[in-house]
């Protein structure tokens, strides 16, 4: 058990290199994160450490502070902890829901809150029964506004040609990866899906 969370706790914290140095999450917690950054104006990238270095160490401290309060709360409750893997799933997952309902209404006291709450938990459960990630979909939420505003202006650049996104060298590499970053997963299930040869006896 020590050993798999320990790998969760390293990845969770690996993942936020690519978003905080070149603007690319490596987990759906990362997206979410990014997201925020850009909520308020802040972008991560190569100048984040140069702008906003005030910004960066406090998260780096704060990885430092919340791995240390693990440790002062886990030695002594561990015991607790593996107690409740033996608690029914009929049993805490009403409780969990509740905590959940009450944590969200005692926030602002409005049911508005509740319904919101349900509007997002019902497609997250059934992404969740898809094995959908939600990475993805957050960076749409995300960044599909200023992509479309980023395609309008380079289309308006180009006079509506499409030309643009391999005009120099550059534009047709990060085209190129791009096109096989989306292509890449269908052609992998495709593989995998494809009939093996009998073997010879």
């Amino acid at each position: 058990m020590a050993g798999p969370e320990s790998a969760n706790n390293a990845c969770a914290s690996g993942a936020l290199l690519p978003m905080l140095t070149l603007g690319i999450p490596g987990s759906g917690g990362a997206a979410v994160l990014l997201g925020v950054f850009i909520m308020y104006g802040i972008q991560p990238g190569p100048l984040l450490f140069q702008n906003n270095p005030d910004l960066v160490w406090g998260l780096i401290n704060s990885m430092y502070v919340g791995n240390v309060m693990l440790l002062v709360l886990n030695l002594p409750l561990v015991g607790l902890f593996v107690r409740l893997l033996h608690v029914p799933r009929g049993i805490l997952f009403p409780i969990v829901l509740a905590i959940s309902v009450l944590g969200v209404y005692g926030a602002r006291a409005d049911v508005a809150e509740l319904y919101l709450l349900l509007a997002f938990g019902l497609p997250g459960y059934v992404l969740n029964k898809l094995d959908i990630p939600p990475g993805p979909l957050i960076l749409g939420v995300v960044l599909g506004g200023p992509l479309e505003q980023s395609f309008r202006q380079s289309m308006k650049l180009s006079g509506g040609s499409l030309g643009i996104f391999v005009s120099t060298p550059l534009a047709a590499i990060l085209s190129a990866l791009a096109t096989v970053a989306i292509i890449a997963p269908y052609l992998r299930g495709l593989r995998a899906h494809r009939p093996r040869p009998a073997r010879a006896e």
